[in-house]
């Protein structure tokens, strides 16, 4: 195992002094993490979905939920402020419908409570 370690640091060494590292997309940024909206639990699947192509499709909800709630809570309108209600309980319920498909029903409360 030692050997592989020592292999994978000189070749990102090697490519560091080439300059195969400076003109990164983000380069300077933090890097983004599609699955930190999951339980920490649930991250390493997410992220293993994601390095074969996909992520799960609850990732995609949880995300709208707390895009939608953040955008009711900015809204001025009381018209607008309802109707990102209704797309949020919509979310809501697409979200818990996912997570009870894929077997992560236990996670409900959890991103409920979480959400409020």
């Amino acid at each position: 195992m030692l050997s592989w370690l020592n292999l994978i640091e000189a070749r990102i060494r090697d490519a560091r002094a080439r300059g195969l590292f400076d003109r990164l997309r983000g380069r300077g940024r933090p890097l983004q993490d599609p699955s930190a909206d999951l339980p920490a639990g649930e991250r390493l699947d997410a992220r293993i979905a994601a390095s074969v192509g996909g992520m799960p499709a609850e990732i995609d909800r949880v995300r709208a939920v707390r895009e939608l709630r953040e955008a009711r809570d900015r809204a001025t309108e009381p018209a607008e402020r309802e109707r990102l209600q209704r797309a949020v309980r919509n979310a809501e319920i697409e979200r818990d419908v996912l997570l009870e498909h894929t077997g992560r029903a236990i996670l409900i409360p959890l991103l409920s409570r979480r959400d409020e």
